[in-house]
């Protein structure tokens, strides 16, 4: 194994072990026997690292960097891949496992199985994978996706369901040229925990990222469909920072009618998946009803999946919530524009000190230069005169 591949699924914890590893991209295991880089692909074949991914981080709302889909041209051109298989081996060199992280991977093994990715790269390597139970999975994503589109609910679960049968999809995975493994683990607790304590790595505590908003605030951009694209969820992750969702969570959408018959689509898949999970996994997989039962469900109340109209309270809570972000971003401003106009004065009082040191330099020059000339005047007079008296004589 040569290189580490987390190939997702989205809403399956990929947001918040990419802003981790974007922000701790040098790390090690526990007894220092093996050492990780994460890595960045860009969609030219170039491999952005170490500063280049924490600054790019630091500039975007989604606060992590990733690598681009397969469909981009680094997996599909010759000299792309070279010059990215070049550049992978420099982080080998240097002793540093590289992990790569795009949470859209899972469904492209294809891609890598029909253009040999991994094998032009020069590379072997392990699959990370985690899953969750269907259900929650298609709630969570109509919120991110769905809600957004011009489909009812039930026309958009049925366009999706295909493509999350988690085990096909391993499998398809299973069998790209160069995968040596596929490691799978169910959702469960802390993501980048599990992540790095399977390789020998120990942290305290992550900070989650892409929490789905509230229902007050999916219900106001849904009317604001200028804010909030269907392909593009920006504004959910800055909401999200800035808004602080409300503890009632994300709205359930999800009919009992339809869980039923999902949970009956997905059984003999989940069955295949459960063959794929060891010790502990197996056992929490096998014991959560999500998984298998559509009454694990019953207390769930489904909302509208319909845009509904605000009431008085839902726009009072959104109004609060931005009054307060509004003067803790103003005092946040007020601190940069102090700072800045410190930087500012400190430059000035700095360039004012060049100006000086330069004038004094100056003259500092100047006057060695006058004192050089009236050492050499006797020395001329007398070398003058001395030639004089030669001329005459005829010396």
């Amino acid at each position: 194994m040569t290189i580490i591949l987390h190939v997702g699924a989205g809403k399956c914890g990929s947001s918040s072990l990419q802003a981790h590893m974007s922000n701790n991209p040098l790390f090690s295991a526990d007894d220092g026997s093996a050492h990780y880089e994460y890595v960045c692909i860009k969609r030219d074949g170039n491999l952005l690292r170490r500063d280049g991914i924490q600054l790019h981080s630091r500039a975007t709302p989604y606060g992590c960097q990733v690598s681009a889909g397969a469909d981009w041209p680094w997996a599909m051109d010759k000299a792309a891949l070279e010059r990215l298989s070049a550049q992978f081996q420099e982080v080998l060199t240097e002793g540093r496992t590289p992990i790569a992280s795009q949470e859209s991977w899972i469904n492209e093994a294809h891609l890598f199985k029909a253009n040999e990715t991994l094998p032009q790269l020069g590379l072997r390597a392990k699959v990370v994978v985690f899953v969750r139970p269907q259900i929650a999975w298609l709630n969570s994503c109509w919120w991110q996706w769905g809600a957004w589109s011009p489909l009812t609910i039930r026309d958009w679960v049925e366009g999706r369901k295909p493509t999350i049968r988690w085990a096909e999809q391993i499998g398809v995975w299973q069998s790209v040229p160069g995968v040596d493994s596929v490691e799978v683990h169910p959702v469960a607790g802390d993501v980048v925990a599990t992540f790095l304590g399977s390789l020998g790595v120990t942290i305290e505590r992550s900070k989650r990222r892409n929490i789905s908003l509230d229902e007050n605030l999916l219900n106001y951009l849904r009317r604001r469909t200028d804010l909030r694209p269907s392909d593009n969820p920006q504004v959910d992750f800055v909401l999200e920072q800035r808004l602080a969702p409300n503890a009632k969570g994300t709205p359930w959408v999800m009919q009992q009618d339809q869980i039923s018959d999902l949970i009956a689509y997905y059984r003999e898949d989940n069955l295949k998946l459960l063959s794929l999970l060891s010790g502990e996994a197996r056992e929490a997989m096998e014991q959560d009803p999500k998984w298998w039962d559509p009454a694990a469900y019953s207390d769930r109340r489904a909302v509208p999946a319909e845009v509904q109209e605000p009431t008085i309270e839902a726009l009072e809570d959104i109004s609060a919530r931005a009054i307060d972000a509004v003067i803790q971003l103003d005092s946040r401003v007020r601190t940069l524009e102090e700072s800045q106009r410190q930087l500012i004065l400190a430059r000035e009082a700095s360039n004012r000190e060049i100006i000086l040191a330069k004038e004094s330099a100056r003259r500092a020059i100047a006057a060695l230069e006058a004192e050089k000339r009236k050492a050499m005047v006797p020395r001329l007079r007398k070398a003058i005169s001395i030639n004089g008296i030669r001329r005459l004589v005829g010396a």
